[in-house]
């Protein structure tokens, strides 16, 4: 027997395609969530008190003020000045007519101003509340100006002697090239030997002349092309790198930022990897350090360690084995260990 095919429907007020009702039926739902939103957006966005005008009565509350009603205090029809929710709130139309059923204007003046008499404060007393609000200005003051303060951010390679990074610089103007004006070499260069330490692989990097010219084409430092893949071949035969290979597991370029004193501490550290279940931190370096002066150096970059120890110790809940810098133009490592 053959079936009924399913046509549109058809009434006197048009057509619907099949589906149509139960489409009608989910966007009667979305709808009606949207709003629901939007009042608990509303809602949880006043900062002192929220002011809800209520004019149906009660039982003809409906939509929003429908769904609010349940939790809104009752309200006294017949009070002209009430206390809900420890504000007090009035009635401006009943208190109206209470003024306007006052029939005898003259005696009620009379009782206002004998009674303000009686209130009237003393000289004392009115010193004292010059005072208070005196006081509380210069708290108030005081409050908006800490609040007002913006939060300390420590970049954590900043925390170092400046000699190994003057704050100094000077631009030669026939090309552009920033020459440091004191110690250590340019600041791109060390960007540029980051770069090529975290894109290429540390376990099988092949020939990384493709990778080091791009980087350097990037950088603008084509000329100086041959010294930044020198101290990038210096990284990667670097001790803490082969250990970082044959890890259990390590990270490359890992951002951090973690609470440091009065502000945040911020950084990346360039290499990190778990030995025998304990944290090991690498930093490449590219200052000009002498071999016999890497003990001073690694000195100079404790405060910087500190702030790697405790972002990692923080971020992974594992014990600190050391933090190694590796001085890739002196082919030399030195470390701040932990016990």
């Amino acid at each position: 027997m053959a079936t009924t095919p399913s046509f549109p429907k058809i009434s006197r007020l048009g057509t619907w395609t099949p589906g149509w009702n139960d489409a009608v039926e989910r966007e009667k739902a979305l709808s009606e969530a949207e709003r629901a939103r939007l009042l608990y957006v509303a809602c949880t966005r006043a900062r002192d008190h929220l002011i809800v005008p209520i004019i149906p009565e009660a039982g003809k509350r409906k939509g929003m003020l429908g769904w609010l009603a349940p939790d809104l205090p009752e309200w006294d029809e017949d009070a002209a000045e009430q206390l809900v929710d420890g504000c007090l709130l009035y009635d401006r139309r009943l208190i109206e007519d209470e003024e306007d059923a006052a029939s005898d204007g003259d005696d009620a003046a009379a009782r206002d101003g004998a009674a303000a008499a009686a209130d009237d404060p003393s000289a004392q007393e009115l010193d004292a509340a010059e005072h208070a609000r005196a006081s509380w200005q210069e708290d108030r003051a005081e409050l908006l100006r800490a609040a007002g303060r913006e939060l300390e951010v420590l970049t954590a390679s900043s925390v170092e002697l400046l000699w190994q990074r003057p704050l100094t610089i000077e631009v030669n103007e026939a090309d552009g090239t920033v020459v440091s004006s004191g110690k250590g070499p340019p600041l791109p260069v060390g960007d540029a030997v980051h770069q090529v330490m975290e894109v290429i692989d540390l376990a099988a990097p092949g020939s990384i002349e493709p990778v080091v010219g791009a980087v350097c084409s990037e950088f603008g430092l084509l000329d100086r092309r041959e010294e930044i893949q020198a101290l990038v071949e210096q990284c990667l035969a670097s001790p803490a790198v082969a250990r970082a290979v044959a890890a259990e597991a390590s990270w490359r370029e890992v951002p951090f930022t973690i609470p440091w004193e009065d502000g945040l501490a911020v950084g990346r550290i360039d290499l990190l990897f778990v030995e025998d279940g304990r944290i090991v931190i690498v930093d490449y370096k590219t200052d000009d350090v002498a071999p016999d002066a890497i003990g001073e150096a690694v000195e100079s970059h404790r405060s910087q360690a500190e702030v790697y120890a405790a972002a990692a110790k923080k971020t992974t809940g594992l014990p600190l084995s050391e933090v190694v810098f590796v001085f890739c133009r002196a082919a030399r490592e030195g470390a701040c260990r932990w016990d």
